[in-house]
């Protein structure tokens, strides 16, 4: 059976580089009385447009300033732990960093959650 559901956002807060105001959202599926699963999920409100020559986040203008990260630590090859990720994002952010390209490959969902923690 399938369904839509619509839900709004109580106290809503725009997601920017500047201020990355992230919502939490936990959908759960129940049979009668029993949780039979669920899942919670991290997103920010945000609006990505484009035009002839500007890309703009929220109707505003900006200048994407980033790097193009390949994943890989010297002791885990392409596995990186919880920590080694959020200091490749801290660092990034650092350097005054918005916006990361991912490489060739799927990117780990724990870097798109730190990105989105840090405003990238």
């Amino acid at each position: 059976e399938e369904g839509a559901w619509l839900a709004s956002v109580p106290r809503p807060r725009i997601w920017s580089p500047r201020d990355p105001n992230l919502h939490l959202l936990t959908v759960a599926l129940w049979e009668g009385v029993e949780e039979v699963d669920s899942m919670t999920v991290r997103f920010g409100l945000r609006v990505v447009e484009t035009t002839a020559s500007h890309v703009l986040i929220n109707g505003e203008p900006i200048i994407l300033q980033g790097v193009n990260r390949h994943e890989t630590n010297p002791h885990g090859g392409i596995w990186m732990t919880a920590e080694q990720l959020r200091q490749d994002v801290a660092l990034l952010h650092e350097l005054g960093a918005n916006f990361v390209r991912g490489s060739h490959y799927s990117q780990d969902q724990r870097l798109l959650d730190l990105c989105d923690e840090f405003g990238l």
